[in-house]
């Protein structure tokens, strides 16, 4: 049998088998539990080594005819008993990296299986992650030379909607870049664009505007900040006057770092170029028929100064012109679609054929007479709050109900409620949000979460699942929504809104509690 350099380096041989130890196992995450005993004895066999880092390897491994990858320590690593702290050190940021992937589960965020330890190699640590096939963006970059700026905002806002629930879990993950995301192989996604960050090898926790102190410098130069980068040329240079020293740094905690690699990922998706040739206190020149929107956004995202950036993700997204339905690219040609919207023609995946009509504004129609232009006003203006509150009282007018409320509402009104009232409201909160927005939307993902749509209510699980995705809870509790939230938070979670009533708690029957408002998924013209 042959065997590489790495797999020699790693004491692993390719075709090893990995096997579980019992007492070892340990798995991480509301997930637990999953494959317990069912998996027990079952081995991982090494197929090749994938890639690896300064002091990690990452193995492609096969157990029963599926595929995985495994991430561990290096081997080296365990072989030095004089370098004991740093061994230590790197296990607690392994142990780090599979805490912040268990914590932290997402569509868009690499998921992991479970962590192992290897005995027989002094309990060194292994992260058992799923397969992703396809390619890595950088690589995608280089083959293209850039990619069109309707295909690179469609993997931005899906790793920006990763970062989000990244910060939401207070992780931040330091080293946001093109390598560390993986474009999903277009054969098996019937060519939708689909983005997925694969390494959170860096992420920690965070308390934002607290000052943290760090033993090492995060982020890769060109994509991390430049408050990091100031502090990793510091670092340098004291390790040069005291090597002796363990220096440490101090870097105050916020958002604003994640947006500065983030901006600068884009960058480098839509000119081709590195961030790291930018020279010094210079503006990123982009291409002039690049939207004006878009090299604000990036201009504003890689300002040098922490206080001049937008201070979360979901407020630097809104600087960019976003579509938030699907994209696809095929036979080279990029495209978006909406297989929702009858207005947008037909997509045939077998005969790989669009028919992309241009997008009409939504008939105001009403069964009921009601006027739906002032909320299309206010959706048009961006006044989500605004809209939202007036959301509900049309649709309490549309069901007859202004002066019940909906405490007590049952399956049959919501079966009544009228199907064109309905259609004009979701439409409107779909196309003028670009389909981050509406009761369609929020269907879509219930139905991810196990939700069924056949007019019953949900488990308390599958609940707190959706709301977990569309956050309206953190750390399970329902979260306080005000004009400032809005404001905040706008564009923070696809499917956030609409919201509506304020006065009932989501755990309650009501249009938007715990019942009648899963109800509405299940209604026929939804």
């Amino acid at each position: 049998m042959l065997l590489s350099w790495q797999a020699i380096a790693m004491g692993w041989n390719v075709g090893q088998k990995l096997y579980r130890d019992k007492k070892l196992i340990e798995l991480l995450g509301d997930r637990a539990g999953q494959f317990g005993q069912a998996l027990f004895g079952d081995a991982y066999v090494l197929e090749k080594d994938l890639y690896g880092g300064a002091w990690s390897e990452t193995w492609l491994a096969n157990r029963q005819k599926t595929k995985y990858v495994i991430k561990s320590l290096k081997h080296e690593m365990f072989n030095h008993p004089e370098n004991q702290d740093i061994l230590n050190q790197h296990i607690r940021y392994f142990n780090e990296e599979a805490k912040a992937l268990a914590k932290c589960e997402h569509e868009h965020i690499v998921k992991i299986i479970e962590k192992l330890l290897l005995p027989q190699e002094n309990n060194r640590p292994c992260i058992v992650m799923e397969y992703i096939e396809g390619v890595r963006l950088s690589e995608w970059v280089k083959k293209h030379g850039q990619l069109p700026p309707l295909e690179a905002l469609k993997y931005i806002e899906q790793i920006g909607q990763a970062l989000t629930e990244m910060h939401r879990q207070n992780y931040l993950h330091h080293d946001v870049k093109p390598q560390n995301i993986m474009i999903r192989d277009l054969k098996t996604t019937s060519g939708r664009c689909k983005a997925v960050l694969i390494d959170l090898g860096v992420a920690r926790q965070f308390i934002p505007e607290v000052v943290c102190t760090y033993s090492f410098t995060p982020g890769t130069t060109g994509y991390c900040a430049p408050e990091l980068e100031m502090a990793r040329l510091e670092t340098a240079k004291q390790l040069l006057l005291n090597p002796q020293i363990e220096y440490r740094i101090h870097i105050e905690q916020s958002e604003s770092i994640d947006v500065y690699s983030l901006a600068a990922t884009l960058y480098h998706m839509i000119t081709g170029k590195h961030p790291r040739d930018i020279p010094f206190n210079s503006v990123p020149v982009i291409p002039d028929y690049i939207d004006k929107s878009i090299c604000e956004a990036i201009w504003a995202g890689m300002a040098r100064e922490p206080k001049d950036r937008p201070k979360s993700i979901g407020e630097w997204l809104v600087m960019l012109p976003l579509t938030f339905r699907d994209v696809w690219r095929i036979e080279g040609k990029v495209l978006e679609f909406d297989p929702n919207d009858p207005d947008q023609g037909t997509y045939n995946l077998n005969e790989r054929k669009v028919n992309i009509a241009k997008v009409k504004t939504p008939q105001l129609l009403s069964a009921k007479g009601i006027d739906y232009r002032e909320l299309e006003e206010l959706l048009k203006n961006k006044q989500w709050y605004e809209a939202d509150q007036l959301t509900d009282r049309l649709m309490l007018k549309a069901s007859g109900r202004e002066k019940e409320g909906w405490c007590g509402i049952d399956i049959y009104s919501i079966k009544k409620f009228p199907c064109e009232d309905l259609q004009t409201i979701d439409r409107l909160w779909v196309h003028y949000s670009n389909g981050l927005y509406g009761f369609s939307v929020q269907k879509q993902i219930y139905v991810e979460c196990g939700g069924k749509l056949d007019f019953s209510y949900p488990n308390f699980k599958t609940w707190n699942k959706f709301c977990d995705r569309i956050a309206w809870k953190k750390d399970g509790r329902c979260v306080d929504i005000d004009n400032i939230y809005f404001e905040n938070n706008f564009m923070c979670m696809k499917g956030h809104l609409p919201y509506m009533d304020y006065d009932l708690p989501l755990d309650t029957f009501g249009i938007l509690g715990f019942g009648g408002f899963v109800l509405l998924f299940s209604h026929r013209d939804l």
